[in-house]
Order: structure tokens, then C-alpha cells, then sequence
């Protein structure tokens, strides 16, 4: 699965430093999501993000066809 997290974060201009603090997971495994190195992250760490974004679970994939 492929996360729009980058794009979402840049578009607040949030570093994935910040966005991983403030969503309160671990930098390194916010940067593996933020890379595409983590396909499937757990969801609670995928749930965090969502709300430190302001957003819902669903708009953090991207949508691929």
C-alpha cells in the first residue's frame, strides 16, 4: 500500500520530523512509511498520523488504478 503522507504533510509545512513528534510515533518508522520502505505499517501508527494531519485513515492511501 502506498500513503500520500509526504504530500499531505509537505502541504502543511510539516518536516516528517515534526509530523512524526507531533503524531507521536518514531521518527525512523514515520520516515519508512514517508520513504514507501514500509508497506504495511501497523494501523495504529497509520491512525496517528491520519490525526496529527487532521485527517481521516482513508486519505492518508493513495489511490492507485
Amino acid at each position: 500500500m502506498e500513503f500520500r503522507i509526504k504530500e499531505l504533510a509537505r502541504a502543511q509545512d510539516l518536516t516528517a520530523e515534526e509530523l512524526a513528534q507531533r503524531a507521536g510515533v518514531r521518527y525512523s518508522a514515520l520516515k519508512n512509511i514517508w520513504q514507501g520502505r514500509t508497506r504495511d505499517p501497523k494501523y495504529m501508527t497509520v491512525r496517528a498520523i491520519a490525526r496529527a494531519l487532521g485527517v481521516p485513515v482513508e486519505q492518508l492511501e493513495r489511490q492507485t488504478a
